[in-house]
């Protein structure tokens, strides 16, 4: 089996799609908003601010993340995403996307992603900077016909664990610039402790999640089976009437631990639907 390690570049990417799906069952015209500090080596690294609005048979998630303390200021990182779509009757069925975009600046570049999904097999794709000048193969069409995005894939697969119970699946994604697919394995119930960073103690329910690469990675990354990491996510519910949402989630690689804790989370007034500018 082909895994990947979660490179800084692609923890980045995959934690942004996992802490995105946050209670697909919020209340109708309701936006659910959660807060979460990112912690690398004992230093604070990222904040995130991440809401989900679900209205009948639609939804919409927007996220900020942003590099925070000293590792914030020796690198600056500023990443805003967004995706909407439709939601099908059937919780086994995938979201149905219709417009993903996500705009970030890293060592003083704008980088841009904007996905359309027009109903045609072939969605409508505008990356800055192409393929050619980032260090990386272009993902053929052929790879991306049948994918979504990764904040509709992870929205799928926590939607259906608040209704079956279990966090497993795998879902072909495309991001815009890397083909993969997203994997989450169900591992039981566990017991989270409030710390000094989150103020959540209770049960909740662990799951791990990982990636199958298939195509678009930068060219001077590794890919060696024995280097996979996987993310652990503890999922719990914390609001009232709204499904489980992650309260930490921990990953390791060759240098440091990194956590991510909830800080806050509230029922907000829904937002509506805007339109990608392509």
């Amino acid at each position: 089996m082909n895994h990947t390690r979660l490179s800084p570049a692609g923890f980045s990417a995959g934690l942004v799609a996992l802490l995105l799906a946050t209670s697909a069952g919020a209340a109708e015209q309701k936006a659910v908003e959660v807060d979460y500090e990112v912690w690398a080596g004992g230093l604070q690294a990222m904040s995130l601010e991440t809401r989900m609005l679900r209205a009948r048979d639609r939804y919409r998630v927007d996220v900020t993340v942003e590099s925070a303390g000293m590792l914030g200021r020796l690198f600056p990182f500023k990443l805003n995403a967004r995706t909407q779509g439709t939601r099908p009757a059937e919780s086994r069925e995938v979201p149905r996307p219709e417009e993903y975009e996500v705009r970030s600046k890293w060592r003083d570049q704008d980088r841009l992603v904007a996905i359309r999904y027009d109903g045609t097999a072939k969605p409508l794709v505008k990356v800055d900077p192409p393929a050619e000048d980032d260090n990386r193969d272009p993902v053929p069409m052929e790879q991306i016909v049948g994918t979504v995005d990764p904040m509709s894939a992870v929205l799928a697969l926590l939607e259906q664990t608040a209704t079956q119970g279990r966090c497993q699946g795998e879902i072909p994604v495309f991001d815009g610039r890397r083909r993969y697919n997203m994997v989450l394995r169900h591992i039981g119930p566990a017991e989270v402790s409030a710390t000094s960073y989150s103020p959540y103690a209770g049960p909740a329910v662990e799951c791990r999640a990982g990636m199958k690469r298939i195509g678009g990675f930068w060219h001077d990354t590794e890919d060696d089976e024995h280097d996979y990491k996987e993310l652990r996510i503890f999922l719990a519910p914390i609001l009232e009437d709204v499904p489980p949402v992650p309260v930490r989630l921990q990953a390791k690689n060759d240098f440091f631990s990194i956590i991510i804790h909830m800080v806050d989370a509230r029922l907000k007034n829904g937002v509506q639907p805007v339109g990608l500018d392509f």
